[in-house]
């Protein structure tokens, strides 16, 4: 039971911080490179498409 409480605990951690990498990461294209937030939306769209095809 602690097991699978950590394991949950442990997953809400590490989405966070994937979360405040992507924002970061995000906030940095707007300001250092000047991309709109529709071109990065589209930019992860692609990396997903990316992701589920290597997944297969």
């Amino acid at each position: 039971m602690k097991e699978e409480r950590y394991l949950k605990d442990r997953e809400a951690i590490v989405r966070a911080d994937i979360w405040k990498e992507i924002t970061s990461s995000c906030k940095g294209l707007r300001t250092e490179l000047g991309y709109t937030n529709i071109q990065i939306v589209e930019f992860l769209k692609e990396i997903t498409k990316t992701f589920e095809r290597d997944q297969l």
